[in-house]
């Protein structure tokens, strides 16, 4: 195996005097498939003996994830469902996507056939590339493809403000989607499939994969990175956008939750948000220390609640607005024009590091400049002020977000919220959600007027929304999706045998939300 593989590194130019701008990622490519290919090894060593039960068809597809170890990780979901009993199918995805150099792309796609080579004695293997298909795009599909590849430009571009090169990136990428989608048909017509396990659901091509599953009555368990050492996992739906949340939450509206039960969820959501409010929680979203003391021109005042506008948390969940411009400009008219309240408008506070998974190309004060010049009632706080978005709630009057998890956290507070977005908060009941404009233009105005109310009820299943997305749904474990490095030192048989790994098995093969297995093994045991 070293031999190919320093044989295709050679191809490549690593081992030139003047190395490639990917030698790093190369090497690094090199060692974890030496990884790889002993973990598999080991697996059929306890593997061979679990009795084939043949449950449900499993189709697990592996996409070359931004030089990530995601395909890695798929590979292992695979092997860890078909210990449990079902038939697993691998697809590869080998299609190029984005605009990252293509042979550092290739190589790694040289790896992961490799590594499937080896497999296919043991499982079903397809390789998109080769799969036959003589079918036509359709309407439908071409205007699927033009949405995703915009929300992949969003991606990209790191906002949606930036227009240079957007044209011919997003061109490119309409390009790279429809080169897949009729053989993805073809394929699912081929063979019918009861589950499919895909990596994020909004990125590269795996958008398309979802839809086409979708359309084809297969369950689409999805996964990501939670960052901070954690994994996210969605049991039906897209992980990153918590979309079988609401799953979980209408599974316990049924059931009886005893008072001291409850009461224990209220504490450790009112934990949860004060290390939040504070900056002392593991995302640090939060300035140290920071307040809204002295800063009396956010009474009464419409907040504005931004998202990283790239995030795939966001992306493609807009319901009456196309865009997050769209929607800051036509929140800030409507307001000026029907209400007398000043409008805050919040730069997401993790945005303020402007590197890495918050490093943003949005110009919000431009924005807000061009649209509305130095209008003393529009009031920009950007991520590094020193303000806290939650001491704003003591003094705005209303909240409007898109997707942001602060909707929950006003709620809690008392504060109404509204929404024209389709988060998975959105249609819950605790939130006022707006179908059409002008729905949300009166919920504005009442909302200015302070005739939106908060219940009781509406707190209380805000807080077990909260308990569900914030303290039940992140999976900390080594078998993460960025975790590779530190999962590669156990053998496949420890990671399978960890709680969490099985919790996140048992999620999937029962179609059962993560954060409500979470929730019933905290219980206490008379409740179980």
């Amino acid at each position: 195996m070293f031999n190919f593989l320093k044989r295709k590194i050679y191809a490549y130019g690593l081992f030139q005097p003047q190395p490639t701008n990917h030698t790093p990622e190369l090497i690094k490519w090199r060692s974890d498939t030496s990884k790889i290919k002993n973990l598999i090894d080991g697996y059929f060593h306890w593997a061979h003996s679990i009795a084939e039960e043949h449950n449900e068809k499993y189709l697990v597809v592996i996409i070359p994830w931004l030089g990530t170890p995601a395909p890695w990780y798929a590979l292992i979901l695979g092997l860890f469902l078909k210990a449990r009993g079902h038939e697993v199918t691998y697809v590869l995805d080998d299609y190029p996507m984005g605009n990252k150099n293509p042979a550092y792309c290739e190589f790694q796609l040289q790896c992961i056939r490799w590594i499937l080579e080896g497999l296919s004695t043991k499982f079903p293997v397809l390789i998109l590339s080769k799969i036959n298909s003589i079918s036509l795009i359709t309407p439908q599909e071409s205007s699927l493809i033009e949405s995703l590849a915009s929300l992949n430009a969003i991606w990209e571009f790191k906002g949606e403000m930036v227009q240079d090169g957007r044209e011919e990136f997003t061109a490119a990428v309409c390009q790279q989607l429809e080169a897949r989608i009729c053989k993805i048909n073809a394929m699912l017509n081929c063979e019918k499939y009861q589950v499919a396990i895909i990596p994020g659901g909004i990125w590269g091509s795996s958008g398309i994969w979802l839809k086409k599953a979708k359309d084809s009555n297969i369950r689409v368990v999805t996964y990501d990175s939670g960052g901070y050492g954690s994994t996210m996992l969605a049991s039906n739906g897209i992980a990153c956008q918590l979309q079988d949340i609401p799953n979980a939450f209408h599974k316990i509206q049924i059931e009886t939750i005893s008072k001291e039960s409850l009461r224990n969820i209220h504490q450790l959501v009112k934990l949860e948000i004060n290390h939040r409010k504070s900056g002392t929680d593991i995302f640090s979203s939060q300035l140290k220390n920071s307040s809204t003391q002295n800063h009396t021109q956010f009474k009464d005042g419409i907040l504005i609640t931004l998202n990283s506008a790239w995030d795939s948390a966001a992306l493609g969940l807009h319901g009456v607005f196309k865009n997050s411009t769209e929607w800051i400009i036509e929140t800030i008219k409507a307001a000026l024009e029907n209400t007398s309240n000043s409008i805050i408008v919040r730069q997401h506070p993790a945005e303020r590091s402007g590197t890495g998974a918050f490093m943003t190309n949005e110009n919000y004060e431009q924005l807000l400049q061009e649209n509305f010049g130095h209008n003393p009632r529009v009031i920009l706080i950007s991520a590094g002020d020193e303000i806290n978005s939650y001491e704003l709630f003591n003094q705005v009057k209303i909240v409007v977000a898109h997707t942001s998890t602060i909707a929950l956290e006003a709620t809690i507070f008392g504060v109404p919220v509204i929404t024209p977005s389709n988060a998975y908060w959105s249609t819950l009941g605790f939130v006022y959600k707006a179908e059409n404009k002008a729905a949300y233009i009166d919920y504005l105005i009442k909302g200015a007027n302070s005739t939106l109310t908060v219940t009781d009820q509406m707190k209380t299943d805000a807080v077990l929304c909260y308990y569900l997305a914030q303290c039940c749904n992140w999976i900390f474990t080594p078998f993460n999706v960025e975790g590779f490095d530190e999962y590669s030192k156990l053998s496949l048989k420890e990671l399978f045998d960890t709680h969490e790994v099985q919790m996140m098995i048992n999620s999937i093969s029962s179609n059962t939300p993560y954060s409500y297995l979470k929730y019933r093994a905290l219980l206490p045991k008379q409740e179980i």
